[in-house]
């Protein structure tokens, strides 16, 4: 078998500080530092000797939040979990929302968002999803300025900062329309304001009413 021929730059091991050859382009150790993937004790070691400060913080936060097994750990602590949680229940989402339930009343949601948007002053709105690539759900003009939309039933939305990006690349408002699960309500954030990709309990709080707004 021939020899495997790198065309890698030499890099720097960050644990060691020596120079060595890559085998790949995301690789970050030398051979002699590389972690033991293979050995869960062992690799936990490697990490506690490389941030001791982020090993002790872990450890800190498995006590006070009584966790028994690290492995199960949640990636969110506990405090963001429960407030998500409650803004969820106040949202009207209990379970997620997900299979058929969501194919059914999504076209409703965004049908509905046309409206919406309509009543708040936007011009000609029109929904995008007919084009399969297209990562905008509806487009409007108001005073002059072309906006796109993002239509979610959820509380929180994935994927904002390369929507947003691609709508700054083209000149375009990008906008975040929160429509209630139950079609009651909803909630427009805007992406230049921090925060617009989850509902927090003031958004809640100033949910506008969709009969008394939308005729």
């Amino acid at each position: 078998m021939a020899p495997r021929i790198c065309n890698y730059k030499p890099k720097l091991c960050e644990v060691c500080g020596q120079t060595y050859i890559p085998v790949s382009s995301h690789q970050r150790y030398c051979k002699k530092c590389a972690p033991p993937t293979f050995d869960k004790a062992a690799y936990n070691r490697f990490w506690t000797k490389l941030n001791p400060e982020r090993a002790r913080a872990f450890k800190s936060r498995c006590y006070r939040e009584k966790i028994k097994d690290p492995k199960y750990i949640p990636r969110q602590n506990r405090f963001r979990r429960e407030r998500r949680e409650k803004i969820q229940k106040m949202w009207g989402i209990v379970g997620g929302l997900k299979g058929t339930w969501v194919n059914r009343h999504w076209e409703n949601a965004e049908e509905i968002s046309l409206r919406i948007l309509e009543s708040e002053g936007y011009n000609h709105p029109i929904r995008l999803n007919y084009f399969p690539t297209c990562p905008f759900d509806v487009t409007a003009a108001k005073n002059g300025i072309q906006y796109v939309f993002q239509i979610t039933m959820r509380t929180h939305c994935d994927d904002l900062k390369r929507h947003i990006k691609l709508a700054d690349d083209l000149g375009l408002k990008y906008q975040v329309v929160y429509i209630k699960p139950d079609l009651t309500g909803y909630v427009i954030k805007d992406t230049k304001k921090r925060g617009v990709d989850e509902l927090t309990l003031e958004d809640i709080k100033e949910v506008k009413r969709i009969e008394n707004s939308v005729g």
